[in-house]
């Protein structure tokens, strides 16, 4: 994905990962991720959504723009999230990246009702901020 500035002048914001959370990331300690996540920004996945097509060709007629979100057999539900464009872009390609502060992103995930937050999903690390954790950090600023 091509790296362009991503917010209005003079803010520099590249894509780019926030050292604090790549080295907690790497590091796999689920409480310094979340300390990082807490003061980051991050990236969401928002793709277009089908709601009709034309039936002789086929053709988009209507379409909107959604979160991606991920659900396991049990119906529990997670926002996966991303450090950077790179990593959203290793894991889907399509996905427009939509930056987000760490602790905003946290707070909607449990609004929505969701049960974790999925950092990285497609690596080179990946952790899940769920539970406590996750209620804790909805409720920081």
């Amino acid at each position: 994905m091509k790296r362009e500035l991503l917010t209005p002048a003079g803010q520099d914001d590249s894509g780019g990962a926030d050292d604090a959370l790549r080295i907690a990331l790497a590091g796999g300690d689920e409480r310094a991720v979340a300390v990082a996540l807490a003061r980051s920004r991050v990236f969401v996945a928002i793709e277009a959504r089908l709601l009709d097509a034309d039936a002789t060709t086929g053709a988009d007629k209507a379409s909107e723009m959604v979160l991606v979100t991920l659900r396991v057999p049990s119906g529990a539900t997670a926002i996966p999230a991303f450090s950077s464009i790179d990593t959203l872009a290793r894991w889907r390609r399509a996905a427009r990246p939509v930056a987000v502060p760490g602790h905003a992103l946290c707070a909607e995930a449990v609004r929505a009702g969701h049960r974790a937050v999925v950092l990285d999903i497609a690596g080179p690390a990946m952790a899940t901020i769920d539970g406590d954790l996750l209620e804790q950090l909805a409720g920081s600023r």
